[in-house]
């Protein structure tokens, strides 16, 4: 089922006060990356009434009670109950995860075996997803060529408008490029810098280079009538002064002014000249002009060895992102760019007397052909570097299958996984068709891979237990669900990300324990936390013969709330 029909579904049947209740849990981390989170805590208690992962509320409603779907959802909406509260938030979430209306996707080759591909949040942020094949070649069958789904982002695309000559920094008498970098140096009293955003801008960032240009930059919007506009991005000096960025001394000479709005360069361990970038202000009006002007101050900060700053330019959002657009993350949502671990599958078969996982990061995976579609017209001959814009995108991969078990690590069957993006979404189909018989030990079908703190996941069984302690192995089990939607954010964070999986997508998989998938969310000691649905519970077998077929499904989405916390953590 189409994502979209879902919302519309979800929109003409549920009243907004309808809600499924969900679990969170905690994990410590440090830039980024977990170092203690064995024992994640649980935060709320409720049992689960299955409204949610995303299919209709009726086909799922019937399940659960012979009611007609419109009457158990009336009942259910009575009062303040916890299945109320929380299927009116799951509501909130896949509202805030669907892209921008009208919105567009894009897809840009990034390297022979690398992609990446991404649909428009908002006007600012859009949501980024990676594909990329392992780095490392091994015994595995070619593995380190087939691009796999990676880690993700939330990024702005920018258009960068540099220094206008009217209003030339000096440097040593002249305006100098810094030629190893490509950054603009000032010396203190040189006059502002202009940069004239162009007409239907809605945001503004500052990218200044760190580390030797340890200075502060005086910053200022108008309109086109003189009237200044708030930098939040900025401080004022006050705020420098109370942080001991500013001596008082230097706030008393009026080197830094109280009130004014103010940009620090530096970046501690940054590289030398490395590019930064700072979000000023969005949320402009579109129909105004505005000017953005930049003066370097004449102040030495404390613990700084100089006080100059570099600028690279400014730059403004755009919707339509090409080859030289520059990205800017906002936020990293997935694992980092050097850590691998399987999204798509990790099938631990039996053949021919051997065991092993294959598939993916696993191995035994060999590529077949892999073709591009944009609006839905194919694609060829796709240069690295190249850039295409539409409002779907997709891609198919074909790859083999092989396995150990079979003579010569031959073929165990063929494989296709289909990723399409629009607005509502990254989903991906996995289709595996088998070419020896053989047994199933551990077949995981649906997995999402993350680095953020705090997850929330929200099951279909009515009676699910949630006063456990979650962890590795069976305390990270989160029982036998028909569907799930999981979702996650660091604390403080207004991103969350989703993965779901619905009914419909595992119905193929009607087998196991309760012919239900086993789900669990597990803390890496590598610092990764996921989500494993497996249709087999451990020590459960079952058989497939050549000619069988497995098909699934899952969804991935980004988006913004006011306050994850807020909104998410019901403690």
């Amino acid at each position: 089922m189409e994502l979209q029909n879902v919302d519309r579904r979800l929109d003409e049947a549920m009243s907004p006060q309808v809600r499924v209740s969900h679990v969170v849990w905690r994990a410590s981390v440090i830039g980024g990356i977990a170092l203690e989170a064995r024992r994640p805590v649980v935060i709320a208690r409720r049992s689960i009434l299955g409204l949610l992962g995303g299919s209709a509320v009726a086909a799922i409603v019937s399940v659960l009670d012979p009611l007609p779907a419109r009457a158990q959802i009336q009942a259910v909406a009575q009062g303040n109950s916890p299945t109320a509260l929380a299927a009116a938030e799951y509501r909130k979430v896949m509202e805030s995860t669907q892209g921008l209306k009208g919105g567009r996707c894009f897809i840009k080759r990034i390297s022979d075996t690398s992609w990446e591909v991404g649909y428009q949040m908002d006007r600012v942020r859009w949501a980024v997803y990676t594909l990329k094949a392992p780095e490392v070649p091994g015994p595995r069958a070619a593995y380190d060529r087939v691009p796999q789904l990676h880690t993700a982002y939330i990024r702005m695309p920018r258009s960068r408008h540099r220094c206008k000559d009217r209003a030339r920094w000096k440097y040593s008498k002249a305006w100098k490029v810094q030629t190893s970098y490509g950054y603009l140096r000032a010396l203190p009293g040189a006059p502002s810098a202009a940069y004239a955003l162009p007409p239907g801008s809605r945001s503004v960032c500052l990218h200044t280079a760190s580390h030797v240009a340890n200075g502060l930059v005086r910053v200022r919007l108008t309109d086109e009538r003189g009237k200044s506009v708030t930098l939040t991005g900025a401080k004022k000096g006050r705020d420098l002064m109370a942080a001991g960025v500013v001596s008082r001394a230097s706030m008393a000479s009026g080197a830094v002014t109280s009130g004014s709005r103010y940009v620090d360069t530096y970046e501690p361990g940054s590289q030398n000249g490395r590019e930064q970038v700072k979000m000023l202000a969005e949320n402009l009006d579109p129909a105004r002009k505005y000017t953005l002007k930049v003066w370097p101050v004449n102040v030495k900060l404390k613990g700084r060895t100089n006080k100059y700053a570099g600028i690279f330019g400014a730059s403004v959002e755009t919707q339509k992102p090409n080859s030289g657009t520059h990205w800017v993350t906002v936020e990293r949502m997935g694992t980092s760019w050097r850590s691998h671990s399987a999204h798509e599958y990790a099938l631990n078969v039996g053949i021919g007397g051997r065991d092993v996982f294959i598939g993916g990061v696993h191995g035994y995976d060999a590529p077949v052909s892999l073709a591009v579609y944009v609006d839905g017209q194919r694609k060829s001959q796709i240069p690295n570097g190249k850039t295409y814009v539409g409002t779907s995108i997709r891609l198919e991969r074909k790859t083999r299958l092989e396995h150990p078990g079979v003579r010569d690590n031959g073929k165990a069957a063929d494989a296709l996984v289909r990723y399409s993006m629009t607005r509502w979404g990254l989903k991906v189909n996995r289709t595996v068709r088998w070419a020896v018989k053989g047994t199933y030990k551990r077949p995981y079908f649906v997995m999402w891979p993350t680095s953020l703190e705090r997850v929330t996941w929200i099951g279909a069984d009515r009676n699910w237990d949630a006063d456990r302690n979650l962890g590795k192995g069976a305390k990270a089990h989160l029982g036998f669900q028909k569907s799930l939607t999981c979702v996650a954010w660091n604390p403080g964070s207004k991103h969350i990300g989703v993965c779901d999986y619905s009914l419909d997508s595992v119905a193929g998989w009607q087998w196991g324990t309760e012919k239900k998938p086993q789900v669990y969310y597990e803390d890496r000691s590598s610092g990764i936390k996921k989500l494993y649905v497996c249709p087999l519970p451990a020590g459960t077998n079952r058989s497939f013969k050549a000619g069988e077929t497995f098909r699934a499904e899952s969804t991935y989405r980004m988006g913004r709330v006011p306050s994850a916390d807020s909104l998410l953590n019901r403690g």
